[in-house]
């Protein structure tokens, strides 16, 4: 069908597999593989893997002729749902308006045929619609393609979902900064006409864009919980509904047990990619160590000093070598090796759980710790250190788990470091350079994080200094 239609472009909104049921076969060979199906052969060219997309290249030859596919796959939408929030189906979309389609047809798949596609033909439609004759009517439009075929858009979500998108695409200020030669005097002209200032005070009236079809800004009544409210230093910056993360019990039979102050957060090109949380408490450093052993994390990631003299604060690993703590019965933690360079130190954490259901595990965790951020800053010591130690930051990562990143609430660090390193993964697969798209992904599960404008404007110089310092690892074409 793809070679007689002449397709060049394919969306596809399903995964192989979704909660435990195969959905589709994978009509594709893996990145540099070729398989052949009758006379038609599929050589697997390039794939680019993001946070909630995969791009893939798919050159396809028939009776001694090769056409290129581009593969757009979206792998983060739950069927009969909607994805978590609509920027990434309007990044999504811009690639798939972009994509040559040649004299054929897009096609489109998910699993059923009707939810996720109908939603993504309804939008990209309507955005035809409005870049043809400057209106929308997205009623009219629904009803037109379920004359084709039933069910399309099939719930309210689904169809609420495309306004967001419209809005999204349509309304939303353009914010992304081409990373030329010009990109300091783009910046300089943001901050001296205002429009730096516009761009953040309109993410705050955006908000609820973002906020339509999750539950960041509600707190979950879980965090409310007498038990668990202790656990909180801030009774503000708690977990949502979208993002939160459990613990498990300990002893099972304290249901509150499981409760921690901490949510995950995607990367640029990884889903939840990170967890941020804050400071474990004198009372909470067991929970914290607990999510360590669970989540099978490698590296945690110490944004502020350790100030152990504000009330509540407290070293959470051991201090000296060879010297050992047991946060919680089963789980052992020893300082191995202290390696202290000028902005950071990196401590070497031999990491032993014995936990009576299960066999004995040792690994090695690594704590990066950066110096000199007080936790009553706003703003880090300079963003070329920020630069230097998210790049210690990727070197150091096994892939193991996710990275665990913490400052002393959990927010006004960790939103930086967190936004800092989705724009400059950004900056270096797309060559684009968008703040605002960076800090409105990262607040998605933590609406708290890059609170002020000095913290917005700092990261449009770190991508100054990024791109003026730091090219050797930015990979450009």
């Amino acid at each position: 069908m793809i070679w007689q239609e002449h397709v060049q472009v394919i969306a596809m909104l399903a995964n192989i597999v979704e909660s435990g049921k195969l959905k589709c076969e994978q009509y594709w060979p893996e990145i540099g593989q070729e398989v052949l199906h009758g006379c038609v052969s599929v050589l697997n060219v390039s794939s680019q893997v993001f946070a909630d997309f995969t791009f893939r290249v798919l050159n396809v030859t028939c009776k001694g002729k090769t056409r290129k596919i581009q593969h757009l796959h979206f792998t983060s939408w739950p069927d009969h749902g909607v994805p978590l929030y609509p920027q990434s189906v309007a990044s999504y979309l811009k690639k798939l308006l972009a994509a040559p389609k040649g004299s054929g047809p897009i096609v489109v798949h998910c699993s059923a045929g009707v939810g996720r596609t109908g939603t993504i033909i309804l939008s990209d439609v309507c955005l035809r619609m409005a870049a043809a004759e400057r209106y929308v009517d997205v009623l009219a439009f629904q009803q037109q393609i379920r004359e084709h075929r039933a069910n399309m858009v099939d719930n309210f979500n689904q169809y609420k979902f495309v306004h967001l998108v419209l809005l999204e695409c349509l309304v939303t200020e353009p914010s992304s900064v081409t990373c030329d030669g010009y990109l300091e005097k783009h910046v300089n002209e943001l901050r001296q006409t205002g429009a730096m200032l516009r761009q953040f005070k309109r993410m705050h009236e955006l908000s609820w864009q973002d906020q339509a079809l999750s539950s960041t800004s509600v707190q979950t009544s879980h965090s409310q919980v007498p038990a668990n409210k202790s656990k909180n230093r801030s009774q503000k910056i708690v977990p949502g509904q979208s993002g939160r993360l459990f613990i498990t019990r300990y002893p099972f039979e304290d249901v509150n047990s499981e409760y921690i102050n901490a949510v995950y957060v995607d990367g640029f090109r990884l889903k939840d990619q990170f967890v941020a949380t804050q400071f474990p408490l004198t009372s909470t450093v067991g929970d914290f160590w607990r999510l360590i052993a669970e989540k099978n994390v490698s590296l945690i990631v110490v944004l502020n000093e350790v100030e152990t003299q504000i009330k509540n604060v407290c070293a959470f690993w051991p201090m000296e070598q060879q010297s050992h703590m047991n946060p919680v019965p089963y789980i052992r933690i020893t300082l191995k090796l202290e390696d202290k360079a000028t902005h950071w130190s990196t401590h070497t954490i031999s990491f032993s759980e014995n936990d009576a259901a299960s066999k004995p595990k040792d690994r090695i965790v690594h704590i990066l710790q950066l110096n000199g951020w007080k936790s009553n800053e706003m703003l880090p010591p300079s963003t070329s250190v920020m630069l230097q130690f998210w790049h210690e930051t990727e070197r150091l990562y096994g892939g193991n788990g996710p990275i665990v990143v913490t400052c002393l609430d959990g927010a006004n660090a960790c939103g930086y470091f967190l936004a800092l390193a989705f724009l400059v993964e950004k900056i270096k697969l797309e060559q684009e350079c968008d703040v605002c798209h960076a800090v409105r992904m990262v607040r998605q599960n933590r609406e708290q994080f890059v609170p002020t404008f000095e913290q917005f404007e700092s990261l449009y110089e770190a991508a100054i200094t990024y791109l003026n310092s730091f090219q050797t690892y930015a990979n450009f074409n």
